[in-house]
């Protein structure tokens, strides 16, 4: 089987798990991440956690080959695996790569389309009718809790909040075989919040999501496994239950009891 077949097959029943192998990432002279080995399992859903800064969003702009920094010297080592395919030394397609592994950035935002067309536009060449088409934009916007909302309505006219959950929409219209969320609670409301929640918590089994936040109630009510980056350093990786209830050092306790962490990178 060719990496294409083995991107395109990629599927519920067979999810990538993604993997970093002594990862390192400098961005001029700055080191952004320090010989991270970490793993997100297949079908569950991951937290990423750390201050601002820490490299939380480089580590998953790496996942999609998005890493480098325009107009910087980057400089980057080690193996990322995503459904145990090296993307960077199998020169992987990655136009094919990010319709099945999609990144939803922090300050994301719609297109000025309406509704229906923000979701509609990434299906187009998949749908083989209108019909199909109609279904499809119908299904998702209803799963993300937006079925109420006119279809015709310009996108920038929504709430932040509902602009987040039509970026989301947008997103898992592609049916995508892994998600990944920057910051998805920024600038929420409590009910929005815990709408968020329910909709990830929904998504395990059905794709790979890694969740990178700095809510960590948030990240612990839909997390079944946590990485802490604190300046760049992967300080801890275990279960949910494990870390929070006896985390092995000394730094992750201080980042989960929210006392003042170590000073940390940009990322």
């Amino acid at each position: 089987m060719t990496e294409a077949e083995q991107v395109e097959n990629w599927s519920e029943g067979q999810l990538p798990g993604i993997e970093f192998i002594d990862f390192r990432l400098r961005v001029g002279s700055h080191e952004v991440i320090r010989s991270a080995t970490l793993a997100f399992e297949p079908g569950a859903v991951t937290g990423l956690l750390g201050p601002t800064g820490s490299g939380k969003t480089s580590l998953l702009r790496a996942i999609v080959g998005l890493e480098h920094f325009t107009g910087v010297v980057t400089r980057r080592s080690g193996d990322v695996r995503i459904g145990g395919l090296d993307i960077v030394r199998t020169r992987s397609d990655l136009r094919r790569l990010r319709s099945r592994v999609v990144m939803i950035p922090s300050a994301g935002a719609p297109f000025s389309f309406s509704v229906f067309d923000n979701v509609a536009a990434a299906l187009r060449e998949q749908c083989k009718n209108r019909a199909e088409l109609r279904q499809r934009v119908s299904e998702t916007l209803e799963r993300c809790g937006l079925g109420d909302v006119p279809a015709g309505k310009p996108a920038l006219a929504l709430g932040h909040g509902q602009r987040r959950f039509l970026c989301v929409a947008r997103a898992l219209a592609l049916r995508p075989a892994a998600l990944l969320l920057d910051e998805p609670f920024d600038g929420l409301d409590p009910f929005e919040s815990s709408r968020m929640e329910q909709l990830i918590a929904s998504l395990a089994g059905r794709h790979t999501v890694v969740l990178a936040t700095q809510h960590t109630e948030r990240a612990a009510a839909v997390c079944s496994r946590m990485h802490l980056l604190i300046g760049g350093e992967l300080v801890e990786s275990g279960t949910t239950s494990q870390m929070l209830a006896s985390p092995k050092d000394r730094r992750t306790e201080a980042y989960l009891s929210g006392r003042p962490a170590v000073a940390s990178v940009e990322s």
